[in-house]
């Protein structure tokens, strides 16, 4: 059994990839989110420790860490402080203790920029030092055929083969109108304002429901607030607003199952966030399932 430590685990993108494979657990999660850790526990089972990851000591027995540190620091629409934003800072105490307890293996999950930042240097530095084979790829959920745009850096880094193998995607092949909820086209808290499409339509990316070849914008934690460079709208022929993507949709174009569950009290707003910081399931279950394949040819 391959024992996973989750850290910064959000809404748990890892154990909803692990549910399809075998020989993998989530032994312990911890994120400094509250609602997310609600969310984790309540598909999940696993109660996340709720607490700032600069605190622990060292961190907790596992064969695989995955990290999914915040991306604020690096993104084009933060501060892009990076090693100097204070939310950074748990990234930097973690690396400290990688140095004095490395795993057998690592994933870490980040957006495209964090490639160039200190915090991969560092990060690769020490794992290098202590034995580890290291690899690097930006992804996107379209290799996979989900029409969704999300890229995000990966490094792997798995302690003894001479390599590690570039992640060949299997075929999903989904169409957009397979996520879609058709009853959500009568949910008037969804419809965009007229003038706001008005407003925003040269800056609005708009798909249609029918087209075959529709791949939507990357969801952000700012989708159903911003009303663009956030995600995607819908438009159908026969309506005259736009609409907005279900938390449902989004959740089911992240590779989320079907009856994923959201605390009752948590507003579309509060899910739109969470969504927007979750893992795109199919890449992170290919991820796990070929990390697990070199530990066990070692």
């Amino acid at each position: 059994m391959l024992r996973i430590v989750d850290l910064f685990c959000g809404i748990g993108g890892v154990p909803e990839a692990v549910r399809q494979l075998e020989e993998l657990q989530v032994v312990a999660a911890i994120d400094i989110d509250r609602a997310s850790n609600l969310v984790y526990h309540l598909n999940h089972g696993i109660q996340p420790e709720c607490r700032t990851l600069e605190s622990i000591r060292e961190l907790p027995s596992a064969d695989l860490l995955w990290l999914s540190p915040p991306c604020q620091p690096y993104t084009r629409r933060g501060l892009r402080n990076a090693e100097r934003d204070p939310r950074s800072e748990a990234l930097s105490h973690l690396i400290r203790c990688i140095e004095h307890h490395p795993p057998a293996a690592l994933i870490l999950e980040n957006v495209p920029e964090f490639e160039n930042s200190q915090h991969h240097r560092e990060l690769e530095c020490v794992l290098k030092r202590h034995g580890h084979v290291t690899s690097c790829e930006v992804l996107c959920p379209t290799q996979w055929g989900v029409p969704m745009r999300r890229r995000r850096f990966y490094l792997r880094a798995v302690k003894g083969p001479d390599t590690i193998a570039s992640v060949v995607p299997p075929s999903i092949n989904s169409a957009l109108s397979e996520h879609l909820d058709e009853s959500a086209w009568d949910d008037p808290s969804l419809k965009v304002p007229l003038i706001t499409q008005q407003r925003f339509s040269a800056a609005m990316d708009v798909v249609t429901p029918d087209d075959p070849r529709a791949t939507v914008a990357c969801f952000t934690s700012a989708y159903g607030g911003s009303p663009v460079r956030a995600g995607s709208y819908l438009k159908c022929d026969t309506r005259l607003q736009l609409r907005r993507f279900s938390p449902r949709e989004v959740a089911s174009l992240m590779g989320y199952h079907n009856h994923f569950q959201w605390p009752r009290d948590f507003s579309s707003r509060k899910r739109y966030q969470l969504l927007g910081n979750a893992l795109a399931v199919p890449v992170t279950r290919t991820l796990l399932s070929q990390t697990q394949a070199m530990m066990i040819k070692r």
